[in-house]
């Protein structure tokens, strides 16, 4: 990056936002254990219309590659079509049902995470790291506003994994010890703003990976 552009991210973050750290309302989470073209993810109770819903996926088994997340009416910020399939997308709820449904153009073991904030907006966007090797590694990114949540989602294309969390966050949600043909691991924590070095997990596997940070930011 060269000096100007640091010296602007650094003012930024200095600067940061003057809202308070948006509030998580709650998580869903499904495991497909058979392969199908479409994910069915439950919503925690109490989502509000302006809520930020942000959906961590991945998929493994059939045809092993998704073809593509087909999904209308989200963001997709980070979209793997490759196994372990990993994406990230993000939508502002509007008058949601009790479910959302997410669907792919070829038949896998579609699996994944919904995560839903309040008094959030979406933030910075990583960029992903790939690769093969038993280190799980997600490059770090430069958080913008204070008071942000800092999300890593964390996918090897392996089942029966062993994670071990190196990343100094909280675990959210896993996906680690069934025959699914991937895994992954979620977490989250409290940030203001600055860079925040990459974050690695470790497995008891070695195989292809992807894996990626994010940020919410305050309203």
């Amino acid at each position: 990056m060269d000096p100007l552009s640091r010296m602007i991210l650094a003012a930024a973050a200095t600067a940061g936002s003057t809202g308070p750290r948006p509030t998580v309302v709650g998580t869903g989470e499904s495991e497909g254990t058979t392969n199908k073209t479409s994910l069915q993810i439950s919503l925690p109770a109490g989502v509000q219309d302006g809520d930020l819903m942000v959906a961590f996926l991945a998929a493994g088994g059939g045809s092993r590659d998704v073809g593509d997340w087909a999904n209308t009416g989200w963001t997709w910020a980070v979209e793997y079509t490759t196994a372990p399939n990993l994406a990230v997308a993000y939508r502002v709820a509007s008058s949601e049902g009790a479910s959302v449904t997410f669907t792919t153009t070829n038949d896998c073991k579609l699996s994944g995470v919904v995560r839903v904030f309040r008094g959030a907006t979406w933030g910075v966007t990583g960029t992903p790291g790939t690769g093969s090797s038993s280190t799980v590694t997600a490059p770090g990114i430069t958080v913008i506003d204070n008071n942000s949540i800092l999300l890593g989602h964390f996918a090897l294309k392996d089942d029966n994994i062993t994670w071990t969390n190196n990343t100094g966050m909280t675990k959210v949600e896993e996906l680690d010890e069934d025959n699914y043909v991937h895994s992954y691991y979620i977490v989250t924590s409290d940030v203001d703003g600055g860079a925040t070095g990459d974050k690695s997990m470790g497995s008891n596997k070695s195989n292809s990976y992807q894996a990626v940070l994010v940020s919410i930011s305050p309203t």
